[in-house]
């Protein structure tokens, strides 16, 4: 089913240009995201050494991991077969070789070596990457950070 864009207009020039884009943006992104499949990894815990307050360095903390990863869909009628699909246990072991690499300072830094990560594979057109310090705040569930990207190499 095609995405209709939808007309809007505001008075301030600049709004509407910039709202022009966004809506032609979201267009093109729910276009792409029909010829995607969504595989996640949920919530893999991992304790790793993380931070950059004093307090966070010579010790490890919990970082729940939520991993989207986008791959081409097959033609509809096409048997699969565990070969033919995203293996995302391809995902945990590439968070496992991040967080052995030792200290990391920001989470927007382990999205970054992921994203490396989870892009050398070239089935993989798109990610998203949500990572939770469950351990940050006494008082909150968690200190995170989203990432989405799309693959530069296809």
């Amino acid at each position: 089913m095609p995405v209709e864009p939808i007309a809007t207009f505001v008075l301030c020039g600049t709004l509407t240009h910039a709202f022009l884009i966004w809506n032609f943006s979201n267009v093109l992104l729910m276009q792409l995201l029909q010829t995607l499949r969504k595989c996640t990894l949920l919530d893999y815990r991992v304790d790793m050494a993380i931070g950059c307050l004093d307090e966070e360095h010579g010790r490890t903390q919990p970082v729940l991991f939520t991993v989207d990863v986008y791959t081409p869909l097959e033609p509809l009628g096409t048997p699969l077969t565990i070969d033919s699909v995203y293996d995302y246990s391809a995902v945990a072991r590439a968070i496992d070789r991040v967080a052995a690499r030792g200290h990391i300072e920001l989470q927007e830094s382990v999205h970054d070596a992921l994203f490396i990560e989870l892009f050398r594979d070239p089935r993989v057109r798109a990610a998203c990457i949500r990572t939770a310090k469950t351990a940050a705040y006494a008082n909150a569930a968690a200190a995170c950070v989203e990432t989405f990207r799309t693959n530069p190499d296809v």
